[in-house]
């Protein structure tokens, strides 16, 4: 899949006949976007506000569930990502109660297991789903 995306950005660039580096696009792309949020005082305060609030709301959230999470495990000396691989029916139940959790730890937690091995794809979906509900929490 990641074969598939890099192939099509190196052929939109070939359709253009454009032959600049993608991340001086990327840079472009994000000075010209900072130089219209600084454009005026009201503006740079408001999306400095907007930034600075959606960061420590959602970091307080990623990381109490992290701190959850961990502390459960050391805890009980117990190991989560071995509970699932030895669960394998129970997964996507598991992920999608930890995805249901405020912010995106339930999700980092599930990633990192499906990245070890530990989780399948189907639990990965299912976490992935489950925190599409946090737009609906923060509204």
């Amino acid at each position: 899949m990641t074969e598939l995306a890099i192939r099509s950005g190196r052929t939109v660039l070939d359709v253009w006949a454009v032959r600049v580096a993608p991340n001086w696009i990327k840079l472009l792309l994000l000075a010209a976007i900072a130089a219209l949020a600084s454009g005026s005082p009201e503006l740079r305060a408001l999306v400095a506000g907007a930034l600075s609030d959606a960061f420590l709301a959602v970091s307080v959230f990623v990381a109490g569930t992290l701190y959850i999470v961990y502390g459960f495990e050391r805890r009980f000396d117990a190991d989560l990502g071995e509970a699932m691989a030895r669960r394998r029916p129970w997964q996507p139940t598991i992920a999608a109660l930890l995805g249901a959790t405020p912010g995106c730890g339930g999700a980092i937690v599930v990633v990192t297991q499906f990245v070890r091995g530990h989780a399948t794809f189907g639990a990965l979906i299912a976490v992935l789903v489950a925190t599409m509900g946090d737009a609906a929490f923060w509204s």
